[in-house]
């Protein structure tokens, strides 16, 4: 056995830590636009009246304010618990590896041993040389098995380094709010109730004590008491003041009560959130290094992209294949690292409906789906089982949290490059983002990254984001808008959204570009691009 640990937390509690703060963090939000809903709605209609309108501005004002802490605290949580589950998973496989190989050594030591001291005993000449190759045979294994406790150790280490890069980097998110959070929401709903004027007070308080007693320590309900607590308080107030000043709506007050009360529960979609849950919760598939292969290294984006397309054709709808290329100088030093992400081939209930030939199927295997595209559009706060996949392959590659590294993708491989760019916490320092067809205008991308994006003006997928967008442009990003190629058979454009159609486009309007805006980025990103690589190639399935 070897002598690694496994390493210590509990992703899982971690994880739902981390969506009660999510959660707190959105009901304050929905919670502050009901007050100040409210507050604008009854503005002007009596002295009491306005009176309440006015605590519901400030109770509104109080609750805003806690609202970042809580998101930005949900958002560190969560983003470190699937990197201490994905350091988990690499750890555990390290310390499986290590143990088997632990377990085999001594065996082979002994032999060694024992075919040493027969070496040099009596022994006849065809005798000497059928022990020599013994012995060489059992040195050969012993040798095997300390590389393999030596390659495990390093994998091993690098889910340690992963691990506290991204525990300092949650930290870091953490400390601003931590330092703000005197006050917790039942503090927020205390100060509104202590608002309220004399026997409301006493029956807020009464409300607020018993409901939040009984059902905070459900966290499934925690959410649903807060704003009840607050809304029940707002109604009883309004019904008191009302009662007092203008006793004939004492009746209308009280039919209107349970509806005022049930209004608010209404929410998303359920089949979405259901849909986006699965996809958060679904375990991160192992991601398997294929055996080498003879390529040319890439020399320009035309290339990026016909490999990126070759990705797609190599997993298609049953797996996901993401190449990994360590970019190295002429003496073998290490420049960086380039990732290829492939673009959505399974489409699950959508399957054939851009053929016309409308097939819809369950999960097929591939984790750049239709699911984990709603995820990346509609939730980037959490991490899909795709881009969990691919943080798994680049730490399994060597990729450490500082070394550079570009992200090359179409579609929605350029989608999860941007929002992996965008990631304040993300454990990689993400440099470079190339993307063809991908909806990432609207994407914070820090300045600190170059970015060129190819769209074609008749693709409706790069609108995705921002229908009125004419494609991004800053100092460090550079969007070229152009018209798909034309197909020299028939003299008409290409399929707009299609792989060929961008890699015609990263070759006439990247590579052989001469504006000096894209010339600006090319120069950023020729790090990136060397005669001398070590390819990786991943593959996996759900």
């Amino acid at each position: 056995m070897s002598d690694l640990l496994a390493l210590p937390g509990d992703p899982t509690a971690l994880a739902s830590y981390g969506k009660r703060y999510l959660t707190i963090a959105d009901a304050i939000t929905d919670t502050t636009l009901r007050l100040n809903t409210f507050a604008s709605d009854v503005a002007g209609a009596g002295e009491a009246v306005t009176a309440l309108s006015e605590r519901s501005s400030s109770a509104a004002a109080r609750l805003a304010r806690a609202q970042p802490r809580y998101g930005a605290t949900a958002q560190a949580i969560s983003v470190y618990a699937v990197s201490l589950r994905d350091a988990h998973d690499a750890a555990s496989s390290a310390i499986e590896r290590a143990d088997a190989a632990a377990a085999e050594l001594p065996y082979y030591e002994n032999l060694r041993s024992d075919l040493s001291n027969r070496l040099y005993g009596p022994q006849t000449g065809t005798e000497f040389e059928q022990v020599s190759a013994q012995l060489r045979q059992a040195q050969s294994h012993v040798d095997e098995l300390d590389a393999g406790v030596a390659d495990a150790r390093a994998a091993y280490d690098r889910a340690v380094n992963y691990r506290d890069e991204a525990a300092r980097l949650a930290i870091a998110a953490i400390e601003p709010a931590l330092e703000a959070m005197n006050d917790t929401l039942r503090d927020q709903v205390n100060s509104w109730v202590e608002s309220l004027p004399g026997g409301e007070s006493l029956l807020g308080q009464w409300l607020t004590d018993v409901l939040s007693g009984v059902l905070e320590p459900l966290q499934t309900l925690v959410i649903a008491v807060v704003e009840l607590t607050i809304w029940v308080n707002t109604v009883v107030s309004l019904f008191w003041e009302i009662m007092s000043n203008l006793p004939p709506e004492k009746t209308l007050l009280q039919a209107l009560l349970p509806g005022v009360v049930l209004a608010h529960a209404a929410g998303l979609s359920a089949l979405l959130a259901i849909r986006l849950s699965n996809e958060e919760r679904r375990p991160t598939p192992a991601m398997v290094r294929l055996p080498p292969q003879d390529q040319q290294p890439a020399r320009d984006y035309e290339d990026l992209m016909t490999r990126n397309a070759k990705l797609d054709g190599e997993g298609q709808a049953d797996s996901t294949v993401v190449e990994i290329v360590e970019v190295l100088d002429e003496h073998g030093n290490r420049l960086g690292w380039r990732v290829l992400l492939p673009s959505t081939q399974d489409w699950q209930e959508a399957n054939g409906v851009f053929e016309g030939a409308w097939k819809p199927q369950g999960d097929q295997g591939a984790m750049n789906d239709l699911d984990s595209n709603l995820s990346l559009m509609l939730a980037p706060s959490q991490q899909a089982a795709y881009e969990r996949a691919v943080t798994q392959a680049m730490m399994d590659a060597g990729v450490l949290p500082g070394d550079p590294v570009m992200l090359s993708g179409w579609s929605q491989g350029g989608i999860l490059a941007g929002k992996m760019a965008a990631d304040p916490l993300s454990p990689f320092s993400i440099q470079a983002v190339f993307t063809s067809g991908s909806p990432i205008d609207l994407m914070d991308i820090p300045e600190s990254v170059s970015v060129i994006s190819v769209q074609h003006k008749g693709d409706p997928v790069p609108k995705l984001d921002s229908p009125w967008s004419g494609g991004t442009q800053r100092p460090h990003w550079v969007t070229v808008s152009t018209d798909a190629p034309i197909d020299p058979a028939t003299g008409n454009p290409v399929f707009a959204h299609s792989s060929s159609a961008y890699t015609g486009s990263a070759d006439a309007m990247v590579d052989s570009s001469s504006d000096p805006r894209v010339l600006a980025q090319k120069q950023e990103q020729a790090m990136f691009f060397s005669e001398y690589e070590r390819v990786f190639i991943y593959e996996g399935s759900e």
